[in-house]
């Protein structure tokens, strides 16, 4: 997919309307252009998929980093709301799960998880093309936030994400 100019002075909704694109390929584009300016992406994500209405980017970091530090930095590149941050019992394991607020050209949800004491090499973003299938990915994940073995670090209250969707 290529990179289609257009004035970064209009408004998103704009942008989106003179590109031509549906929303998913919008959404993945604008998302990549965020990510570019925080992750060395000259090659681009290291495996993209494609399903129905979403697409899962995986990357690489250039190193190894600690799981905190890239979720803070991601919240600000991509405007992300953490979700939740969990980790094991025995300070291992760490899952952290963030999202944007759903509007066109910004509708992903970015997963981080270290089974290395919080050192993370990867991280994986899902862009959708729906309001109902991001609502419902971040449901599903919300939903697995009480997991046995795990202590919760940070939550949002799921009240508050369901009013970022209506």
């Amino acid at each position: 997919m290529n990179a289609i100019n257009i004035n970064p002075s209009l408004s998103e909704y704009d942008r989106f309307t003179k590109s031509g694109m549906d929303v998913l390929d919008f959404n993945i584009d604008e998302t990549q252009k965020r990510l570019a300016n925080y992750l060395d992406l000259k090659m681009g994500a290291k495996s993209i998929s494609y399903l129905a209405d979403t697409t899962v980017m995986a990357y690489d970091l250039d190193r190894q980093m600690m799981i905190d530090q890239v979720m803070n930095e991601l919240q600000h590149y991509l405007d992300l709301e953490v979700l939740f941050v969990k980790k094991s019992l025995n300070n291992r394991i760490y899952d952290c799960v963030a999202y944007s607020k759903p509007y066109i050209g910004s509708m992903n949800i970015v997963h981080l998880y270290s089974n290395f004491w919080g050192v993370i090499e990867n991280l994986k973003v899902n862009v959708y093309g729906s309001m109902d299938n991001m609502y419902q990915a971040l449901k599903k994940s919300y939903n697995k936030i009480d997991e046995p073995g795990f202590q919760i670090i940070q939550s949002t209250d799921f009240v508050h994400v369901i009013k970022e969707f209506h």
